[in-house]
This record gives C-alpha cells, sequence and structure tokens, in this order.
C-alpha cells in the first residue's frame, strides 16, 4: 500500500456526523431520546408504531426498548404486546416539575394584569 492509499482508507473509515433527519445516522442518545419522546407522546405503543415513527429498524428499536426497560424508564404493558413510560421517567418528570412551577413564577405578573384590566387573567400551561 502506498502512501495515497493509506491515506485514502484512513479517510474512508472516518465516521461522518449525522445530518438532521437523516435516523440511520443518529447516534445512540438520539435513538434513545427520540424513543422516549414518542412515547411521552402517546403511549402505550407496540413496537411496530415506535420503530415506525422514530425511523428505526425493529431491532434497532427493540434493544434500546429492553435496555430501557431493565433501566426502569420503560415498562411493557401486562398481558399487550406494548411500551409505556416507565417509573423512572415518571419520577425525571416529577422532579423536572418541582424544579420550575410555572403558575408559581408567574402570579404576581397575573395579578397585576388582573388588576389593571380589571379583568379576570388566566395562566394555560401547554402539555406535551
Amino acid at each position: 500500500m502506498n502512501a495515497s492509499t493509506t491515506a485514502t482508507a484512513r479517510n474512508s473509515r472516518k465516521r461522518q456526523s449525522p445530518e438532521p433527519g437523516q435516523p440511520d445516522k443518529f447516534n445512540a442518545i438520539q435513538k434513545v431520546c427520540a424513543i422516549l419522546r414518542v412515547l411521552a407522546q402517546r403511549s402505550p405503543l407496540r413496537l411496530t408504531d415506535i420503530a415506525d415513527t422514530t425511523s428505526l429498524n425493529k431491532a434497532t428499536a427493540l434493544r434500546i426498548l429492553n435496555s430501557l426497560i431493565e433501566e426502569g424508564f420503560v415498562s411493557r404493558v401486562t398481558g399487550a404486546k406494548t411500551y409505556e413510560l416507565g417509573q423512572e421517567a415518571r419520577v425525571m418528570a416529577v422532579g423536572a416539575r418541582r424544579s420550575v412551577d410555572i403558575a408559581e413564577l408567574a402570579q404576581p405578573s397575573l395579578l397585576r394584569l388582573s388588576e389593571r384590566s380589571a379583568d379576570t387573567a388566566l395562566l394555560s400551561v401547554r402539555s406535551g
């Protein structure tokens, strides 16, 4: 092998950075996040639905789901072939809610707005 062949071989082995919107080039963390995100939006879901929604193949989705089950972030619905968020994911969600209470933060501003406008002021918090 000469120097130019060695350089070409070395360059072809370099990993290319993933391009946005191309699931086959997602890194492992992005794949896990995609699965958790889809389960948070609508669950329980079957493996096929998870794989289709995240654009992952079934084998990859199943491998990730099994790891998430072991860690408690996903659970398999008893008596069904579906998956949902597990206890650890719920614990994280509760912790996140405790850290920022938007209603508490907005209350003084809402009271001022209500007084100045002589009307009711409401706060809506979007979920999902």
